[in-house]
């Protein structure tokens, strides 16, 4: 036979095969009423014919066919059996082949969309449940950027800044949606991010506080600069619309309203290294142990009425508090991030290194008038060259009253956003 010439398949053949899902077996075509005139086949001088259709699980994959072209080589109903066992171990592999391909696609369009969404809407968007509009929801909206960023960034390369953001995204992103957040968006150095949407959340102030305290943490290592880069985040609790906005071309989700916009409002009036909260927040957090300090009603751009702010500095975790407050221990800017109650020795991370013993200590707090006191603490043996435990020799004030008030109230605003 040439092998170049074309296969030409029965179509009646294939029908009735497909149609039936079971093999056909035509022994001697010639005497076949059904298909002795079918011109595929007798023009092909073929004399006898099986086919077989490949099914797995309910599903056919195609076709399995064996021609004989001598009668002396007709097919019987032994050749048909093997032509079946065949048939079925290449279906399976052709499912297994299909499955194992499904899995690589869905997995790899999974990673493409949790680049730019949290888990919830990019499962929505796996599952093309995603439409034009919208629908209320209530929780938390964040925002946050890079203080004085601009000026930070003049002595670099494109390069250099893209580099750094990258990086500074990398990092802020992993929090926020490990801690169940959604990230919205991002514009220049900035993110903006929600807890209550696409779908409600238990505890999304807490959630939000978490995550904004961790933040704050992270950015200290994040510049080469020797008092590193510092963040000004803002949260507001409330109402706004969340779904998709554009076309059905190109469409995204997001949350707007007034409350979006006074999250906004508030994130302007952070200073370096703050966590600003309304006090629907506070309220909304009611359940948890909080440190901070509050302030007097401060008038926000665009919003009606003076809003009552207040500087996050901690919140109670299971097996202690989570911190972030600004300091420098030894000459060494970093963070205070953790206080564990039960050793009584607080942890603090630092670019630089520090060594075991006695040591100063001055807080950077901007929210306490400008005082340059410090005191006194016991830095502990050195495990981790970022990450330093230390006990305080003398406590600070401040520090103080927010273990035993939780939220200090302040007499006036004694920062400036910079």
């Amino acid at each position: 036979e040439d092998a170049s010439k074309p296969l030409r398949l029965s179509r009646s053949v294939i029908a009735e095969v497909m149609s039936r899902r079971e093999a056909l077996l035509i022994s001697d075509l010639s005497s076949s009423e059904e298909y002795s005139q079918a011109q595929s086949l007798v023009g092909q001088n073929i004399c006898s014919i099986m086919c077989a259709p490949l099914i797995a699980h309910d599903e056919i994959y195609g076709i399995l066919q064996a021609e004989a072209n001598l009668a002396s080589h007709s097919f019987a109903g032994e050749d048909l059996n093997v032509l079946v066992g065949i048939a079925v171990q290449a279906a399976l592999f052709l499912r297994n082949s299909k499955l194992l391909n499904d899995i690589a696609l869905e997995t790899s369009r999974r990673s493409q969309l949790q680049r730019y969404f949290s888990p919830t809407v990019a499962q929505q968007v796996m599952n093309n449940n995603l439409q034009l509009g919208g629908e209320m929801r209530d929780g938390c909206i964040m925002f946050c950027d890079i203080v004085g960023y601009t000026v930070h960034s003049e002595d670099r390369s494109p390069a250099d800044v893209i580099r750094e953001l990258n990086r500074y995204f990398g990092i802020m992103v992993g929090i926020i949606l490990t801690e169940k957040g959604t990230v919205d968006k991002f514009g220049g150095d900035a993110i903006m991010a929600v807890w209550g949407a696409p779908v409600a959340i238990e505890q999304d102030a807490k959630f939000s506080i978490s995550a904004a305290l961790q933040m704050q943490n992270s950015v200290v290592r994040l510049s080469e600069a020797s008092d590193g880069v510092g963040m000004g985040i803002g949260l507001h609790y409330g109402e706004f619309v969340a779904g998709n906005i554009g076309s059905n071309e190109r469409m995204e989700y997001t949350v707007i309203g007034e409350h979006v916009n006074i999250a906004a409002r508030v994130e302007s009036k952070a200073a370096r290294d703050m966590l600003l909260v309304t006090e629907s927040v506070v309220h909304r957090a009611s359940d948890e142990v909080l440190l901070g300090c509050s302030f007097l009603p401060i008038p926000l751009k665009g919003v009606k009425n003076a809003a009552k702010l207040t500087s996050i500095r901690g919140i109670r975790t299971e097996d202690g508090y989570l911190l972030s407050i600004p300091a420098i221990l030894n000459d060494q800017h970093g963070k205070i991030t953790f206080y564990e109650p039960t050793a009584r020795v607080f942890k603090f991370v630092c670019r630089g290194l520090l060594v075991a013993g006695i040591g100063s200590i001055r807080l950077e707090l901007p929210e306490e008038k400008k005082n340059t006191a410090t005191y006194h603490v016991e830095v502990g043996e050195v495990t981790n060259s970022s990450f330093y435990s230390f006990s305080f020799v003398e406590t600070p004030p401040l520090i103080y009253s927010m273990f035993k008030e939780g939220i200090v109230p302040m007499d006036e605003i004694s920062w400036r956003r910079r």
